[in-house]
């Protein structure tokens, strides 16, 4: 139990760092936007790194079918994010 603990506070850190990374980039390329589009992809982007950082936590509780679901999800959103990280990274 203890090392899933381990692995899981090491995913939420690695997934910070990358959604911070990314709110940077956003906030870099909507610099020149309206402020309404700004707040809106802003908000969205926190949202949804909230939400998936948050359902980590609560993994445990889940029921086995939504856990299969919810991992899912987050899997993809963790590899999204690796993705374009990458890119802007080769990208500057």
């Amino acid at each position: 139990m203890r090392r899933l603990v381990q692995i899981r506070g090491i995913v939420v850190l690695i997934m910070l760092l990358m959604d911070t990374y990314l709110f940077f980039v956003l906030r870099y390329f909507t610099q020149h936007s309206t402020q309404k589009v700004r707040v809106l992809v802003l908000s969205v982007h926190c949202t949804i790194s909230v939400l998936s950082i948050g359902s980590l936590f609560i993994l445990s509780f889940l029921p086995e079918k939504v856990r299969f679901y919810v991992l899912s999800i987050i899997t993809g959103l963790l590899i999204a994010n690796l993705i374009s990280v990458v890119i802007f990274l080769i990208d500057e």
